[in-house]
């Protein structure tokens, strides 16, 4: 399923407007403002000077544009004037806060966006007591605001508003926390905008910062938003003269029931409309049937609110982003029924001779494709995929040129194993991630698949020593092949390095460490470490994304070994999970995972003529590779 943005950040102008205080409401009067801001907290936080003598203003700030609920405009407070860099019309500050830090500008364009959403970032935790960041920019603790939930509902709206194309909202890890993230500048009030900013460490350890505008009280409860997602299409692709169902789900995230119009759009035209009466709060589905046309591709769309009218007010109407989230839409594929192409067979030279391939042998690969269809057709994409990666055919072919009816074409490939574990190899025809040259209804036959198993030893030997990797199922019933785990696994590591006087010196070829007349008098290891893959904050049994990053912990180390047992809770590769709402297949085939492991021993020898000690040290690594190919979640010793 495919969605536009809410907002686009190009798009975000913000222009407040004001009107003249009318009872209890926002004001464009400086002193009006900040009476009614400092009643509502208590005290006189907002003073007519900071602790610099800068004078307090009334702001208008670019970046909320039409953000006006009931005809209201909300300002914010801040002290001092703009300063800063200049970027596209806009000063890097609006001005000062009350202990006189940088309040910053969310119009400000970014120094550097890397793309993709802010929760992908590694956010810095409470960064008001982080020594970095307060000593890099002048960033005060204890300022009463910070780590208090109660604005978390403002930061959340100030999200939502400003960064919506770019947030996972409540799909997120960080939405319930985000104030433990976002140090506040200025907070907000019932009347006036407040300003928070949050931080994030890149790859090389550096520093970036984002501001949060954190909504008035009054928007909270006010703002009106109605979206629709989750468009799915079942059967996808069908036949000639067959229904297919179209159903998608409404949601309102308001706190008022809306009654509005839903327009159902077959191939860009309407093809029926519904009134529905979403409540506060809560979610109702929609849907409506096609009867598919000839064989082709038809765009499938649901627009919620056509009119702009019901109601009138919603978020995106206000900020010219319609239709936004109103709006979902697909494809319908429909494929002639005799269409049948077919990935049929594969095989290697190791499996026919009933044997595990050999560590690092070249294996042949055989494969068989068929044209089961009353038809030729032309160019018909073919791949080969070794754990989920492309790799060649031996004559270099991605296109069969011609498949006459019935007619099976074999391909071959060469392909060298790694030296232990397993690997899944696969063939596909005309299914993704190939092009899909031709609509089928049914494409279940499109790919086949094997495994290949390889002899391996039990550990790797790395010169001065060896490493083990182990796993066996969660309730320990059930060893698993060498090299290899599943979802939820116990993985154990073991390191056990040569003795001193047994190690090459790599300084002094065909030397030992211990030197020549050189006594070993004791030796152990004074450290060891394991680095392994991260499992994905967004990481569930039916979403398993990839892992993020790495995991290095320390081994249990002191004698002549070390070791570490860990839990595999990052990957299920090859358990073929089907993500229902994002309508996808992951997991789909076993993968490879880098193991490294680093240790260092100290050593102490003597030597005589003079009788001497010396106690000196040695460091050495090893990198293995693990392959996941399944879970154990279903049965503990599956």
């Amino acid at each position: 399923m495919k969605r536009k943005a809410i907002l686009g950040l190009a798009l975000l102008l913000f222009v407040f407007s004001f009107v003249q205080i009318a009872q209890a409401g926002p004001s464009n009067n400086l002193q009006e403002a900040i009476t009614l801001a400092n009643q509502e907290l208590g005290w006189e936080y907002f003073t007519p000077k900071n602790v610099a003598e800068k004078p307090i203003n009334l702001v208008e700030i670019k970046g909320l544009s039409g953000v006006i609920i009931s005809g209201q405009g909300y300002a914010a407070l801040a002290w001092g004037n703009p300063y800063g860099d200049i970027k596209n019309g806009q000063r890097r500050n609006i001005g000062y806060t009350k202990s006189n830090e940088d309040y910053t500008n969310p119009g400000f364009p970014h120094d550097a966006w890397a793309g993709g959403y802010l929760e992908d970032r590694n956010w810095v935790k409470w960064p008001w007591a982080n020594k970095g960041i307060k000593a890099k920019y002048n960033v005060l603790e204890n300022n009463k605001f910070d780590n208090d939930v109660k604005y978390l509902p403002n930061i959340q709206k100030g999200l939502a508003i400003y960064y919506a194309d770019v947030s996972k909202g409540g799909d997120s890890s960080y939405w319930d926390n985000w104030h433990e993230y976002v140090h506040i500048l200025v907070p907000p009030t019932q009347y006036t905008w407040g300003m928070g900013r949050m931080w994030h460490i890149d790859k090389d350890n550096k520093p970036w910062y984002i501001s949060i505008p954190l909504t008035p009280g009054a928007l909270l409860d006010d703002v009106v938003n109605l979206t629709v997602k989750d468009l799915k299409i079942n059967p996808n692709p069908v036949k000639e003269g067959d229904t297919a169902t179209v159903t998608a789900t409404v949601f309102n995230e308001g706190e008022e029931p809306q009654t509005t119009l839903a327009w159902y759009y077959f191939n860009s035209e309407v093809v029926g409309e519904e009134n529905i009466t979403i409540p506060g709060k809560g979610s109702i589905p929609v849907s409506f049937n096609i009867t598919a046309p000839i064989p082709g591709t038809y765009p499938v769309e649901i627009l919620v609110n056509p009119n702009k009218d019901s109601p009138s007010d919603e978020i995106n109407i206000l900020n010219n982003d319609w239709p936004g989230d109103n709006y979902v839409y697909d494809n319908l594929i429909v494929a002639a029924e005799e269409l049948n192409l077919v990935a049929q067979s594969i095989t290697t030279n190791a499996e026919e001779e009933g044997r595990r391939a050999e560590s690092g042998e070249t294996i042949h690969i055989t494969t068989v494709f068929k044209n089961d269809s009353a038809s030729g057709l032309e160019n018909v994409p073919v791949g080969l995929f070794v754990n989920n990666e492309s790799i060649s055919f031996s004559n270099g072919i991605t296109h069969i040129p011609y498949m006459g009816p019935g007619e099976e074409v074999t391909l071959t490939a060469s392909y060298k194993v790694p030296s232990k574990g397993s690997v899944y190899l696969e063939a596909r025809i005309n299914i993704y991630p190939l092009e899909e040259a031709y609509p089928e209804v049914y494409k279940v036959d499109n790919k086949v698949g094997m495994t290949v198993n390889i002899k391996s030893p039990p550990a790797a030997n790395v010169g001065h020593g060896t490493v083990s990797i182990k796993a066996v199922s969660q309730d320990r019933s059930i060893n698993r092949p060498a090299g290899t785990a599943k979802w939820t696994d116990w993985i154990t590591v073991t390191v056990t390095p040569k003795s001193p006087d047994e190690i090459e010196d790599f300084q002094n070829e065909g030397q030992k460490l211990i030197p020549p007349k050189g006594k070993l008098l004791n030796w152990f290891i004074t450290s060891a470490q394991v680095t392994y893959p991260k499992k994905n904050p967004g990481f569930t049994f039916g979403n398993p994304l990839p892992p993020q990053g790495t995991t290095t912990v320390n081994m249990n180390s002191g004698g002549y070994s070390a070791n570490i047992e860990f839990k595999e809770d990052w990957a299920m590769d090859g358990a073929k999970i089907y993500n229902i709402l994002k309508n996808q297949l992951m997991a789909e085939n076993p993968k490879q995972y880098d193991i490294g492991v680093k240790w260092m021993i100290q050593y102490t020898y003597s030597m005589p003529d003079p009788y001497r000690v010396y106690t000196e040290y040695y460091a050495d690594s090893a990198n293995l590779k693990l392959l996941v190919n399944g879970t154990g979640v279903d049965s503990l010793a599956s």
